[in-house]
């Protein structure tokens, strides 16, 4: 099956009260390994720590995202895999340029990605099918219309939403196109090493998962 990105995210979040990098040691890292700077990132660059959020930098297809209120420091870009890759480059230019050690700062690390996979059938009568809910016959009555369910979603059994461990997936009918699959993944965990697999597996898992649906 045909899986394409359409978005994704890599960041973590420190168990820190304050941001715990100053803006001149996350730029100089950056700047280092080759990212275009923010416009609006001042020059010369001022002393003291993130305030606010936005985006610090840029290289190629990759973005970098502060949040100060948030404690969280993002990637986004169009490839899991080498939105990792570059946190973690982030993370050891930190480390060797002012000895920065965001795993031990790590409050959590969380993964979330959009994906869009090409179907040669119908998906919303495919996930209608695999959905199938008895309540469903009872809501229609009431509603005085046939119902259908429109979307899978699915999440990690005895954790909370508002954890810092989570996964949540969901797919849906490309409203626009019936025969494309939307599948949205939330994934938090405390274990930067969990994080790595997850990512790493992730996408071969989603075509697994939405060749079930298909069959």
């Amino acid at each position: 099956m045909q899986i394409t990105t359409l978005s994704a995210l890599c960041g973590v979040e420190f168990n820190t009260v304050l941001f715990p990098f100053s803006i001149i040691e996350v730029v100089s890292s950056l700047e280092r390994l080759g990212y275009d700077l923010s416009p609006d990132m001042p020059f010369p660059r001022p002393m003291g720590r993130f305030i606010g959020s936005g985006q610090i930098a840029r290289k190629g297809k990759v973005a970098v995202y502060f949040d100060a209120v948030g404690q969280d420091l993002t990637v986004l870009g169009v490839s899991l895999s080498s939105l990792t890759a570059s946190l973690n480059e982030l993370a050891k230019a930190l480390n060797e340029d002012h000895k920065i050690d965001i795993t031990g700062l790590a409050k959590f690390y969380r993964i979330e990605a959009n994906y869009e996979i090409a179907s040669n059938n119908n998906t919303q009568k495919k996930i209608a099918d695999v959905t199938k809910a008895p309540l469903l016959t009872e809501f229609g009555t009431i509603l005085g219309q046939e119902l259908a369910p429109t979307e899978v979603k699915f999440g990690a059994k005895d954790l909370e939403p508002n954890s810092e461990n989570w996964l949540d997936i969901s797919i849906r009918p490309n409203y626009e196109r019936a025969d494309r699959y939307i599948v949205s993944i939330v994934y938090r965990n405390i274990d930067k090493v969990k994080t790595q697999a997850f990512a790493d597996h992730a996408e071969e898992n989603i075509i697994k998962i939405i060749q079930l649906v298909d069959r």
